[in-house]
């Protein structure tokens, strides 16, 4: 048995080495990394052997062998420290790392390590020579120096980098730990045959380092190795259920063979069956929570955000939306979204601030920072955790070694203190970036949150084309609208401009006359008044301004927009009946509500037909239990016309954009 689990774990070992090598085959981590699995599978197949040696020449042979292969394990495990995570060693230090490594195997090769091996009845004895105890010795160096170098580069690691040496720490000195008892110290204080659980380290080491390559996304692994294991645990867990079931029969039904074993059997097939889903379903959950802190349904969050991309029309809306699942679902510190206001402009404004440190984010950032730059010619996710490991250590004492990778580092770090920055891309060009703080729980971002966050950012360049149209169509409409009155307030203008004409003609005519000048001081001031009232009101309504709530009488929004709407009222011969109460002023901005009692009218005179009248009603009403704002009443305004009406059929579309049964306009009014 305990063959067999050497054999596996040899194989599972030289595989591993083998992935990771592959992977990155030029860079030395992952050489290091490679030359340590391979020297332990080399060390595991060799211990295999020599318990199976039937010979005294064979057993001292591999007997030797195995310290010799072992001795490349602490070599090649101080390579990888020494390297971690992107160090490009020289040859000199290379040199000092494996010439006392080389010298250690030239020396297991002789009588001074290993002088004999005796066969006995519960397996072989090693007769150690004078140069064990050197091995010993520069096994306990390398392991110190490994650990010395890992504690020496956590001192300096920042982030991500510290999670990862923590749990290397954590696996070489399980490692180390358990090598050191079986293989070195029972074994001189007399325990008989320990080393043969030896090799059980190299799995606790395995498992701990997969979590952290999983979890960390240490050397670019993950999905593999949590797909891996998911699976190993659940052949182990149906194996074992069917071996338990197997043995029942013959120690409570019968021998294998009888009617009550058979029908057990065909159960237990059944059950199995029945259960193997719901069973990998759990492990799943489980694993993903082990590994990746699963604290959302990544498509769940993808297709509500979709969802409600594709209903908003404004840019606060859209970006809430988006900011919302990254604070509450991903659990983020800080979201900041910051973009171009116009093309050409060299910097980009901070439109949307959220999470609990969102307030540290700069407000806006200038097109020459390094960190925009880097996204205008990468056109990818810049994580700050990834760019420390491909780039490695940027400083050598007070030198910088690369000045502009420094200077994207610092502004990750410093101006932005972002986990990572996500481009926002339009025909790959930059109209801006979400700025995502690091995860409060403080773990790094996985491949399932950098492939949500990048659909996300693709949906959301659309989003934002779309509310850019949308808001060239509402200018496109308002206008249109203002051309439609552009002939009627002319002639509103022409009226008073008149007036005023013929009292300026008349005026040193008649300057004398004390009854002139008192019809002149009433009525030129009241003329200019109007003028300008319908000229502010024109403005008003063509320049879009932000939300400005305040308070605002119904009556005399409807005054104005019936003064704005004069000329096509009487052009149509419409009459228009205002039934105004006394109704309690509201909170509103005025011209939205202005705009939107303009668009109504305007649309009631389109409908109607000439001679008709249109309605303009208002009632104050107890408050609606339907409606809590908080108020006493609410108001009701109707207007009504005398046109044929809406179909139903049109009913429930009467407010989508775009929609509209005219000849003319968008159906942007409603």
């Amino acid at each position: 048995m305990i063959n067999k689990h050497i054999l596996i774990i040899a194989a599972l070992n030289i595989l591993i080495g083998a992935f990771i090598y592959l992977k990155k085959p030029k860079k030395q981590t992952h050489i290091a990394f490679g030359l340590l699995f391979l020297s332990l599978s080399l060390w595991l197949t060799s211990l295999l052997i020599l318990v199976n040696s039937k010979t005294h020449g064979s057993a001292l042979l591999w007997g030797r062998l195995t310290f010799t292969v072992g001795m490349l394990v602490p070599t090649s495990l101080l390579h990888f420290i020494s390297g971690f995570p992107n160090r490009i060693l020289k040859p000199p230090k290379l040199l000092v790392i494996y010439t006392p490594g080389l010298l250690a195997i030239i020396l297991t090769l002789t009588p001074l390590v290993i002088k004999d091996v005796k066969m006995q009845t519960w397996g072989l004895e090693p007769v150690i020579g004078p140069g064990y105890f050197l091995i010993v010795l520069f096994v306990l160096s390398y392991l110190i120096f490994t650990v010395w170098g890992i504690v020496t580069r956590f001192r300096h690691a920042q982030r991500e980098e510290k999670l990862q040496l923590i749990y290397i720490m954590m696996g070489f000195s399980v490692f180390i730990l358990h090598i050191l008892i079986t293989n070195l110290v029972l074994p001189v204080l007399g325990f008989k045959n320990i080393y043969l659980w030896g090799p059980w380290a190299t799995v606790e080491m395995g498992a701990i380092l997969g979590y952290a390559m999983v979890r960390y996304r240490l050397l670019d692994i993950e999905i593999v190795i949590k797909r891996t294991s998911l699976y190993l645990l659940l052949v182990a867990i149906i194996t074992g259920l069917y071996t338990f079931i197997l043995m029942l029969p013959h120690k409570f039904i019968g021998p294998p063979g009888s009617p009550g074993s058979i029908g057990l059997m065909i159960a237990a097939a059944i059950l199995i069956a029945i259960t193997v889903q719901p069973l990998r379903d759990w492990l799943d959950a489980v694993t993903d929570r082990l590994f990746f802190q699963k604290k959302y349904d990544y498509y769940q969050v993808m297709e509500k955000v979709a969802h409600e991309l594709n209903t908003v029309i404004n840019l606060p809306d859209a970006l809430n939306v988006v900011a919302r699942p990254l604070i509450n679902d991903m659990h983020l510190k800080s979201v900041g979204f910051y973009l171009r206001e116009k093309a050409g402009e060299a910097h980009y404004i901070c439109r949307k601030k959220a999470g609990p440190d969102s307030e540290l984010l700069p407000e806006y950032a200038e097109e020459e920072n390094p960190v925009v730059n880097y996204l205008v010619e990468n056109k990818g996710i810049l994580e700050a955790g990834e760019f420390r490991h491909r780039f490695g250590h940027l400083y050598s004492g007070d030198k910088i070694l690369d000045p502009q990778k420094a200077k994207i580092q610092e502004a990750l770090d410093t101006t932005f203190q972002a986990g990572l920055l996500v481009p926002l891309l339009l025909k790959q060009n930059l109209m801006g970036f979400a700025v995502l703080g690091e995860k409060r729980s403080g773990d790094q971002f996985t491949q399932r949150d950098l492939a949500l966050l990048d659909l996300m950012a693709g949906q959301m360049v659309i989003t934002l084309e779309n509310i850019k149209m949308y808001e060239q169509m509402l200018n496109n409409e308002r206008l249109t609208i203002i051309g439609t009155m552009s002939a009627g307030i002319a002639h509103e203008i022409r009226n008073p401009l008149a007036s005023i004409k013929a009292f300026v003609q008349m005026l040193p005519m008649k300057y004398d006359k004390p009854a002139f000048r008192k019809r002149f001081d009433e009525i030129i001031p009241s003329e200019i008044d109007r003028i300008s009232g319908i000229t502010e009101n024109l403005l008003a309504f063509s320049k879009p301004s932000p939300l400005k709530l305040e308070q605002v009488f119904i009556r005399n929004v409807v005054d104005r927009v019936v003064m704005l709407l004069s000329s096509q009222l009487r052009k149509n011969q419409i009459e228009i009946v205002r039934m105004l109460d006394n109704i309690p002023v509201i909170q509103a901005d005025t011209q939205q509500i202005t705009q939107v009692f303009l668009n109504l009218i305007l649309n009631a005179i389109q409908a109607s037909n000439n001679g008709g009248k249109i309605k303009v009603m208002t009632e104050a009403r107890e408050k609606n239990r339907q409606i809590p704002d908080g108020s006493n009443s609410h108001i009701m305004v109707s207007v009504t016309d005398e046109g044929e009406g809406i179909k139903k059929i049109n009913m429930s579309n009467i407010f989508q954009p775009f929609f509209t049964t005219k000849t003319e306009g968008t159906g942007l009014g409603l």
